[in-house]
């Protein structure tokens, strides 16, 4: 676990019309994660690779891995993002991402690393039915759960004009293995799938491997 900054940014990534998940994953981890990890004031930066995903009446969201940064404030945060570094980072995310959304997040809590698959993480956009939240946050289980609220959803200007998917909250839940968080991820599906439906709601459950780019000095 990693000291909590206060400001977050979340990504929901999604991979390229006809390349694989693992296509995906290794250019995100191998090439893209050490270009983010270069960009000046950067606190912390996680990517959490998604392994499985479960079946909700909800429409979801598309995805292959989510982005967690922390930075100390907005002034470095904007002086990270207009650093040079993030050139080349445009120019990079044409080879493996097609589409991305960006969050921005009041910080709670440090980032925090899970052994391999053993997180689960839901986006959820409640479609004005701000119960549905509370809702969801009851389904959730796991050893320690974390709720981010989303106060701007940031367009990423390389993928306009396709719009960023809205989303208002989304949950962390850890386990002690992979079996456990899948287990859960079908149990809190079952739970979900019980709810009211709301059609202007969208719901994604996923679990998730993460892997830590950028630790805190």
């Amino acid at each position: 676990m990693y000291p909590v900054a206060p400001i977050k940014r979340m990504s929901i990534l999604e991979r390229r019309p006809g390349d694989d998940r693992d296509y995906f994953s290794r250019h995100w981890h191998q090439i893209h994660g050490g270009m983010v990890s270069r960009m000046p004031f950067l606190y912390a930066y996680v990517q959490n690779h998604i392994v499985e995903e479960f079946s909700l009446p909800h429409p979801g969201f598309p995805g292959d891995g989510l982005v967690e940064q922390l930075w100390r404030n907005t002034a470095q945060m904007q002086r990270g993002y207009n650093s040079p570094v993030v050139r080349d980072l445009i120019a990079d995310e044409v080879n493996y991402l097609g589409h991305g959304s960006n969050y921005a997040i009041l910080a709670s809590a440090p980032l925090q690393e899970a052994l391999e698959g053993a997180k689960l993480v839901v986006a959820l956009r409640h479609g004005g039915d701000v119960d549905l939240a509370d809702a969801v946050m009851a389904s959730a289980d796991g050893d320690a759960v974390l709720r981010d609220d989303v106060i701007a959803t940031i367009a990423k200007p390389n993928f306009l004009p396709v719009p960023p998917h809205p989303a208002d909250m989304f949950l962390h839940m850890w386990f002690a293995d992979d079996e456990a968080a899948s287990a859960a991820g079908r149990q809190i599906g079952q739970a979900l799938a019980a709810l009211p439906f709301n059609p202007r709601a969208a719901i994604a459950l996923w679990r998730v491997t993460t892997r830590t780019i950028v630790k805190p000095g």
